[in-house]
């Protein structure tokens, strides 16, 4: 029916945008980088790999599936269409997988609340009326080792809840943080952050 086609359409594209979701990762890793022209090239060559890697296992995936079960009988869920040695490994990849892909994904989310926290911290002393305690500058986004790990603490167990309170919910998640949270937090807030600058 046209509605569903509608409702599917928009999914894909949604999930689809998620598979770019590794644009925001991209700035925080500047500092990482060599200065000049060199940490540049260095930052395109990385970007167009891992475009192209993403775009490649995209294909892969979608099209081994239409491939294997067959138009209109692919399961929502890779992991439901194979079962036996095949399942267990294809389980155990995904598991590794996600576990080594969650870490640089933490890495914006943690600096941007660092940030965010610093630029408070630097306002509220400047509007102070004793002399300020040197403030943190709002640029630093590394913290001690103890708060370091206690925040990152935080944030992995926050994901781990939603894991644990909604088990089969990975496509309407992936559906809601796809195009709406990426677009918004990679796209459309640093443009709109950026016309607000004095």
């Amino acid at each position: 029916t046209p509605g569903l086609a509608m409702s599917q359409g928009a999914e894909a594209a949604s999930t689809f945008g998620y598979a770019f979701y590794v644009q925001p990762c991209a700035v925080p890793l500047l500092r990482t980088l060599p200065r000049g022209d060199d940490g540049a090239r260095t930052l395109c060559a990385a970007l167009h790999v891992t475009f192209a890697v993403t775009c490649v296992a995209y294909l892969c995936v979608g099209l081994g599936g239409l491939i294997y079960f067959g138009e209109g009988a692919v399961p929502q869920d890779l992991l439901q269409g194979f079962d036996g040695p095949i399942g267990g490994s294809l389980a155990a990849f995904f598991s590794v997988y996600l576990m080594l892909a969650f870490s640089p994904t933490l890495v914006p989310l943690r600096e941007t609340l660092v940030r965010l926290h610093n630029e408070r911290t630097a306002r509220s002393h400047a509007a102070s009326p004793r002399p300020p305690e040197a403030p943190m500058d709002a640029t630093d986004a590394v913290l001690p080792p103890l708060q370091n790990a206690a925040l990152t603490t935080a944030l992995i167990s926050a994901a781990l809840m939603v894991a644990l309170l909604l088990p089969n919910a990975s496509a309407s998640l992936f559906a809601l943080t796809g195009a709406t949270g990426v677009c918004a937090i990679g796209y459309a807030f640093p443009v709109y952050a950026y016309w607000r600058l004095p």
